[in-house]
């Protein structure tokens, strides 16, 4: 750190722990009186207090940012690894979205279960899940009872998507549940 051989690492390390403030909403080092104590635990490879309140709802995010903040330079992310990373991917790049049929709907009736619609727009992938061009898998999350994970695997099992997506599925449906419910909350709030 104090020692002046910057490269891509200490870009890495310094996303790492912007992401975790953003994550937590908290300075990483906050519990540190003096900077010789942050540096202290920066090169102990000592992580944040704040790493260990990392919503347990993001644990791509923990993991990203893990793999960002240690160490050893040498097993940190590069900026390249990052980048292809799936969860910097832009749906429109992945070729497939969840939507949420209603949401305004949804919303206004503070529904528990919404609908949603898994689409695929890309033609390899469309052919890959027997979609047609126009159509899409449409399905229901109770978001006080269910997890991404278990609808994923339903979807598997009654043969409806290959299971090689499970990962990617899984995360786009737990993005847009976490939205909803986030805009239902503060929908109560107002």
């Amino acid at each position: 750190m104090y020692e002046e051989m910057y490269d891509e690492s200490v870009d890495v390390y310094a996303f790492g722990m912007c992401l975790l403030e953003m994550v937590t909403g908290e300075y990483p080092y906050s519990e540190c009186q003096f900077p010789a104590q942050i540096y202290r635990k920066v090169t102990t490879g000592t992580k944040p207090e704040c790493f260990n309140r990392i919503p347990s709802q993001y644990p791509e995010i923990r993991e990203i940012i893990d793999r960002c903040t240690r160490l050893r330079r040498e097993e940190r992310s590069t900026v390249k690894q990052l980048l292809v990373d799936d969860f910097f991917t832009p749906e429109e790049l992945i070729g497939i979205r969840v939507e949420i049929k209603n949401r305004d709907v949804d919303l206004a009736e503070l529904n528990s279960e919404i609908q949603m619609q898994l689409r695929v727009f890309d033609e390899k992938k469309r052919k890959q899940y027997r979609f047609k061009e126009n159509e899409g898998l449409q399905f229901a999350f109770d978001i006080e009872n269910d997890t991404a994970e278990e609808v994923v695997q339903q979807m598997i099992e009654q043969q409806h998507i290959p299971d090689e997506d499970t990962k990617l599925i899984t995360k786009l449906i737990k993005d847009k549940v976490d939205g909803i419910q986030e805009e239902i909350e503060n929908s109560k709030q107002a």
